[in-house]
């Protein structure tokens, strides 16, 4: 396992629209930055916002915005106290 698959997982930063249902038959427009692990497919996003955001009524479109490092948590083993990531 090479240094970055050690400490790093890999993710895409998605830019999300969709719209949602508010008070009696209002419509609301939402943008929002989304952060999945890579595996993840645009495909599987359109998916998975209205099963995980409440009272959407149609997702608009999902961009990819970036591709990204997300750091590993690196505890001790009862999870108080973070140990710093070795060089």
């Amino acid at each position: 396992m090479g240094r970055i698959e050690q400490y790093w997982s890999d993710i895409t930063v998605y830019v999300v629209e969709f719209t949602s249902s508010v008070k009696e038959s209002q419509i609301r427009r939402n943008r929002k930055t989304l952060v999945f692990h890579s595996y993840v497919t645009k495909d599987e996003v359109y998916q998975l916002i209205p099963n995980y955001l409440a009272n959407v009524v149609e997702v608009l479109y999902v961009d990819i915005l970036e591709d990204g490092l997300y750091l590993k948590e690196q505890t001790t083993t009862d999870r108080k106290e973070k140990l710093p990531v070795v060089p």
